[in-house]
């Protein structure tokens, strides 16, 4: 046995601390039962710069530490602290070893404007200044994931068992569009009838083309008028008004023409146009026209064969066919 003095007891009597030998130098002594008397060795150490072990060398059950504060009131807090002398100083972290199949570190990198980091490396120690960086935080609350395969500009999305993957960069006009259970794949809209579509970087412009959607009304007082698909023209003019077809359409273009005054109104065409009206078609070419025989005369014409045909879906009065 060795002795240790432990000084004034409760009584105010000196006593004696029996140990039994050997001891581990370093090591925290406990006591050894309730006596209060005997002290028994131990593996926690603390060496002589402060720096402490827990005996990690130990098999079997669980090892733990554990820092309670029962106290349920406002301020009643626990933490452990960790504290570097500055940003010159070595890094702050907890190091998670798995044997000497691999090591995580979590903490913060002081040399990289003290980044918060998760690293790990297939060895037994990692900090975070080496190893291969999982995780970046820094201190204005940027994240980034550096090992990730991700693309520069791309959209990430959730991919199998939670795992984040890049989708890619998107081109002009491009959007994810589902695929039933699958990744959503990268894709411009596609335009239907009467319908276009222009891509631009970061603008999708839809427009109309025909069918009467998004119809624009003008007056004419002018003795000509060019006509445009997806317009109505209104004649308000004395004399006659000569409204030349559009030398390019689509299918299903639609044109409205209606007058309001004494002058009529003529369709005239271009060359290889024509005109189907009532089981009868114009003359192709310039050569042709419809003219309207009253005043409140109306029509309204669609394309059927690109640039050139139209026929006349309804109308208001008589016309001369030519």
């Amino acid at each position: 046995m060795s002795q240790f003095y432990r000084g004034i007891s409760s009584t105010g009597t000196p006593g004696n601390v029996v140990g039994t030998p050997p001891s581990t130098d370093n090591a925290i002594a406990r006591y050894d039962g309730i006596s209060g008397l005997i002290i028994q060795n131990s593996d926690i150490t603390i060496d002589d710069n402060g720096s402490m072990n827990a005996g990690a060398t130990h098999v079997g059950n669980t090892k733990f530490i554990n820092l309670s504060n029962n106290d349920n009131t406002a301020g009643s807090a626990s933490k452990i602290s960790q504290l570097v002398g500055g940003t010159s100083a070595g890094d702050v972290y907890d190091e998670f070893i798995i044997g000497a199949a691999r090591s995580y570190s979590f903490g913060v990198d002081n040399d990289d404007s003290q980044t918060f980091k998760l690293t790990t490396d297939a060895s037994g120690n990692v900090d975070p200044s080496t190893g291969t960086t999982l995780i970046d935080v820094t201190s204005g609350g940027q994240i980034s994931f550096p090992s990730a395969t991700l693309t520069e500009n791309g959209l990430m999305l959730v991919g199998t068992s939670g795992l984040l993957e890049s989708l890619g960069q998107a081109a002009n006009g491009e959007v994810p569009i589902g695929s039933n259970a699958a990744d959503p794949v990268l894709s411009t809209l596609t335009a239907g009838t009467n319908v276009t579509i222009v891509n631009g970087p970061g603008t999708i412009t839809i427009s109309s083309t025909g069918g009467g959607v998004g119809f624009s009304w003008n007056v004419v007082t002018n003795p000509t008028q060019a006509l445009a698909v997806q317009n109505g023209y209104i004649g308000n003019r004395a004399t006659s008004i000569t409204y030349t077809l559009p030398a390019t359409s689509a299918i299903g273009d639609i044109i409205r023409v209606t007058n309001i005054n004494t002058g009529l109104p003529i369709i005239a065409q271009n060359a290889g146009q024509s005109i189907n009206f009532t089981g009868s078609t114009t003359t192709v070419g310039v050569g042709g026209s419809l003219t309207g025989i009253s005043q409140f005369a109306s029509i309204e014409l669609i394309c059927v064969a690109t640039d050139t045909i139209f026929n006349v879906l309804s109308s208001e009065s008589s016309w001369t066919i030519v």
